[in-house]
């Protein structure tokens, strides 16, 4: 198969970045499913980004509002089993060793707090000197 063959050379090339969201890094909960320790796959392009995944998460109804921090299981080629809990940068890349990835956000979207006019909603009463 000419399709076939073409599509696995391509693939082997550039293999799709793989990352597994999770809600804890303690059970290792799916962040979409919310189940299975490490049940939630995320197929990305590759060389995705921390930021790829959270607007893919975001698309998938998984993520609600801004991102705030991300935070990674890292192991080591050397010995899969010994790993180490991260803070990863939104621009930080996805890899091998960094895709166990936990995404914080404020749950509330920029647009909540700004009125129809651009200016501030906020709710809080003015202070008294």
């Amino acid at each position: 198969g000419g399709t076939l063959e073409a599509l696995s050379r391509a693939v082997a090339v550039a293999a799709p970045t793989l990352a597994y969201p999770v809600a804890d890094l303690e059970t290792l909960a799916g962040a979409v499913t919310g189940v299975a320790p490490l049940g939630d796959c995320v197929v990305l392009r590759p060389h995705s980004t921390v930021d790829d995944l959270f607007w893919a998460l975001k698309h998938l109804d998984a993520l609600h509002g801004d991102f705030v921090r991300a935070d990674c299981v890292v192991t080591t080629s050397a010995d899969p089993t010994n790993s180490m809990r991260v803070a990863a940068k939104r621009h930080d890349p996805i890899d091998a060793t960094t895709h166990v990835i936990r995404i914080a956000t404020n749950k509330k979207a920029r647009w909540q707090g700004v009125g129809h006019h651009g200016g501030s909603t906020s709710s809080a009463a003015p202070k008294s000197p």
